[in-house]
């Protein structure tokens, strides 16, 4: 049993290069197996066999369990080979499986095929539906980009917008400011005092640009309403046309 697989694993090591040579073997096994067909030679059927018996496994675990204990090397034989003695050959001719049940195993064969065969069909059906949903997959993954990159180009819009309402407000609250010392000013010229003009100044903002009568008619007051009505305005549209 050992020399057929030694000689083997030897070939296929061989051919690998990856041999612990001397020996190597550049023949593959053409005499017993010419066409390398089978799962193995009839010395491990026949050795596979008998070990399905409990006698065999109990003396090779106990074999086992003393070559555990012990310390040394692989290659040293007078440690690692064991000879069954006679008592052993007894024990082990009474059991029953020592011959090979070729029909049996032929039918396992035929039943490892269908298996196979049916495993293989089934992987193709499992490959059809798997390039199914990776097709589904891919098409989601496109257009989850797509909405990816039109939310991305919205957000920039959006952001370019508020951008944009920020210089515009920025702009008016620079405006505002001008506006009231404008108007403080015109007011403290015609002989109002700061205070006063300041409260008028917030009885224009509060009236929308309707000051008292009694306030000179300053053109300032016109264009400072109409700036706010003109920007208020350009802020409204920027914002409707966003929506």
């Amino acid at each position: 049993m050992q020399q057929c697989h030694q000689y083997w694993y030897r070939y296929i090591a061989t051919a690998g290069n990856f041999a612990l040579a001397p020996p190597k073997e550049y023949a593959f096994p053409k005499i017993r197996n010419p066409n390398l067909k089978g799962i193995a030679c009839k010395h491990v059927i026949h050795a596979m066999t008998r070990l399905q018996s409990a006698s065999w496994q109990l003396r090779i675990g106990q074999a086992m369990l003393q070559a555990a204990k012990r310390v040394g090397f692989g290659d040293d034989k007078r440690r690692t080979t064991k000879h069954f003695t006679e008592e052993d050959r007894k024990r082990f001719n009474k059991n029953r499986n020592s011959q090979t049940n070729q029909g049996a195993m032929r039918q396992e064969w035929d039943k490892y095929q269908r298996r196979q065969k049916a495993l293989g069909n089934q992987i193709a059906r499992d490959s059809t539906k798997l390039r199914t949903l990776s097709d589904k997959l891919l098409k989601a993954r496109k257009m989850t980009q797509k909405q990816r990159a039109k939310a991305e180009e919205s957000q920039q819009k959006l952001k370019a917008e508020q951008d944009k309402n920020k210089v515009l407000l920025q702009q008016l609250a620079d405006r505002f400011k001008v506006e009231r010392q404008a108007f403080i000013d015109a007011m403290v010229m015609t002989g109002v005092s700061r205070q006063d003009a300041e409260k008028r100044f917030l009885d224009y903002v509060k009236n929308k640009g309707r000051v008292n009568t009694k306030a000179p008619n300053l053109s300032v007051r016109g264009l400072f309403y109409a700036s706010m009505n003109e920007l208020g305005g350009m802020l409204k549209r920027r914002a409707s046309a966003f929506m």
